[in-house]
């Protein structure tokens, strides 16, 4: 599990970079503008890995993680790059989605109301 861990972040890392380098010098922001969406980022997919060491909390570190990644792709759609433009803008709004499932199924992974899963199913 330590090598998968590492694997996830050895991902998130240069996906970071990437992210942050669209938003600064493609987009023309400033670091203070450019750096939240990273650092919320990482720190999602930081808490997705240690959540996927507590038993009960595997769940909710998977969505985590998910989440996380779902944030670091979200500025590809400002990239000139074609093929990097299309994933970037297919997978935009999955982070929304994502971030509604997180908040709704803490802190089991799980969402056992009705009306929750209702609501997740239209997102």
């Amino acid at each position: 599990m330590t090598w998968f861990r590492l694997a996830i972040g050895a991902v998130a890392v240069p996906l970071g970079i990437y992210a942050f380098r669209l938003q600064h010098e493609d987009l023309h922001q400033t670091v203070v503008r450019s750096l939240p969406a990273v650092a919320t980022a990482w720190t999602a997919i930081a808490a997705g890995l240690i959540a996927l060491g507590r038993p009960t909390a595997r769940r909710m570190g998977w969505l985590m993680i998910a989440f996380g990644f779902a944030i670091l792709v979200r500025p590809w759609q400002y990239s000139t790059e074609p093929a990097v433009f299309t994933v970037g803008f297919a997978l935009g709004g999955l982070m929304y989605a994502l971030f509604a499932h997180v908040a709704l199924a803490y802190p089991t992974g799980r969402v056992h109301d009705r009306y929750g899963r209702l609501l997740l199913r239209v997102g």
